[in-house]
């Protein structure tokens, strides 16, 4: 039985090996998923085309129940409200 993103409790963090914004990130990420009994996944762009082109340098990425949560430079405490807000 699959999940659907609406009910997912996984956020996908889209990346690409050697994005500093995605390796200062990744951490405090991954500490908001834990207060929250969440998963990060992370989702490598470059292994896909389509992903590739949606995405392309606008990484990191994060996305939680089919919605963007932010992208870039990405500030915690905005982060942590959308994600509430989805809750």
């Amino acid at each position: 039985m699959s999940t659907s993103p609406e009910n997912s409790n996984e956020i996908l963090f889209f990346t690409r090996p050697g994005c500093h914004l995605c390796e200062d990130a990744w951490p405090w990420v991954n500490d908001l998923a834990r207060r929250y009994q969440l998963r990060v996944i992370k989702v490598y762009i470059q292994d896909d085309e389509l992903l590739t082109s949606k995405h392309g340098e606008r990484i990191p990425v994060l996305e939680f129940r089919g919605n963007e949560m932010g992208w870039g430079r990405l500030d915690p405490k905005t982060v942590e409200r959308k994600l509430k807000g989805s809750l």
